[in-house]
């Protein structure tokens, strides 16, 4: 039983580090304006994009807006994102959608090297990946 979640997990991971994303040439490289207005919903949806539609996923990102409601709007949790990001969320949002998932996979395995770990639904993730994976699954809601 444990394999099968080491399995799933180990998926989930090359999703987020592989999955295809489709940015549109508008949104792909889109500067951050101060104001929590259109161009960080591009980011959020570009973030969403990431990973792929598993409802695992989403289940997970539910788990954790469950789990720490305070972190329950895309605004905040991009925030959080951008602040394990040297330059940001400015610096996210200029990024390709491949430099995109290799930057969020980094900032997750970071998040894992320091111990900076949560625990939803019986699995331990870096807390940056569980706000991506809310981050996901708010969008997809809205």
């Amino acid at each position: 039983m444990k394999r099968r979640y080491s399995l799933r997990r180990r998926l989930l991971l090359q999703a987020m580090l592989l999955g295809v994303a489709a940015a549109s040439s508008a949104g792909g490289f889109a500067l951050v304006t101060g104001a929590f207005g259109g161009t960080r919903r591009g980011l959020a949806e570009r973030v969403a994009r990431c990973l792929d539609q598993d409802p695992q996923v989403s289940a997970l990102g539910a788990g954790y807006v469950g789990l720490v409601g305070r972190e329950a709007s895309v605004a905040h949790l991009l925030e959080r994102i951008g602040e394990r990001w040297p330059s940001g969320v400015p610096g996210l949002a200029r990024l390709s959608a491949r430099s995109l998932r290799l930057a969020l996979a980094g900032i997750a395995l970071r998040d894992f090297s320091r111990a900076d770990v949560v625990l939803v639904d019986g699995w331990v993730l870096a807390r940056s990946e569980a706000r991506v994976y809310a981050l996901a699954h708010l969008v997809r809601r809205i």
